[in-house]
């Protein structure tokens, strides 16, 4: 249930923490308090203001991006994480293995390119 916080209106995160608060079991009170501490922030003593959280909400918040018909993940950065550690080989490359392989992986696509432009139908998979 703490997780469908990702999906409310940033303005009514304070409400919607109140309305949370009430319905969960107590042995669940101390999980949402760190989470209102790291990503929401704690109510200060006067109760106006927030303090500010490890993480903002509008970098983890969805509710925009749902709205808005976006990706709600980060699924392309991760296959393309996934693609370029296939291709070299390893997941924690030195510097220099790095650029080596990155210089690798870009005379291939310059290859695969050029017999693109030639006409040359793509390899089959």
């Amino acid at each position: 249930m703490i997780i469908s916080l990702a999906f409310v209106c940033i303005n009514d995160l304070d409400n919607a923490i109140d309305v949370l608060s009430n319905y969960l079991s107590e042995e669940l009170h101390s999980m949402l308090e760190w989470f209102e501490d790291n990503y929401i922030g704690r109510m200060n003593r006067n109760n106006r203001n927030r303090r500010k959280p490890r993480f903002a909400p509008q970098t983890w918040n969805l509710y925009q991006r749902v709205l808005n018909y976006q990706n709600k993940t980060n699924n392309l950065a991760e296959a393309a994480n996934r693609r370029l550690n296939i291709e070299m080989g390893c997941d924690h490359p030195t510097l220099w293995s790095f650029i080596i392989n990155l210089k690798k992986i870009q005379d291939g696509r310059d290859i695969y390119y050029n017999q693109l432009e030639k006409g040359r139908s793509p390899p089959k998979k």
